[in-house]
Parts: C-alpha cells; sequence; structure tokens
C-alpha cells in the first residue's frame, strides 16, 4: 500500500504530461 502511495504523484505528473501533448497536436 506504501508504494501505490509514493507512485501516485509520479503517476498523476505522468497523467498531465500525457493530456498536455495530446492538447499540442
Amino acid at each position: 500500500m506504501g508504494l501505490i502511495l509514493f507512485h501516485f504523484p509520479m503517476i498523476c505528473y505522468i497523467a498531465i504530461f500525457i493530456k498536455n501533448n495530446r492538447e499540442r497536436k
């Protein structure tokens, strides 16, 4: 469970990065 909490911010960051890439095209 602690591992998921640790990776959560990274997942959010990746999700935002993908969203920005999609809007760019």
